[in-house]
């Protein structure tokens, strides 16, 4: 019987084979890797309006604000 995780599976509806990282050596590289990382600057809202305002469907324009704003999150992130 293969190992899962319940909640995985319940979001996935399939199953899926997972295994936790338990053992010392491989937390703690995690934590290192993980505390090392450099953390990546995000634009503010204001700024990603500015630079999107011009190119909104003027037909629907809160649908194409909205769109372009989900797209542009996805993008960058």
């Amino acid at each position: 019987m293969n190992n899962y995780i319940r909640g995985i599976v319940l979001g996935w509806l399939a199953n899926t084979d997972s295994t936790p990282c338990t053992s010392l050596r491989t937390i703690l590289h995690y934590i290192a890797k993980y505390h090392t990382k450099a953390e990546q600057q995000t634009q503010v809202y204001k700024e990603i309006l500015s630079g999107l305002i011009q190119r909104v469907n003027i037909a629907r324009p809160m649908v194409s604000l909205v769109a372009k704003i989900i797209n542009k999150q996805g993008a960058c992130c």
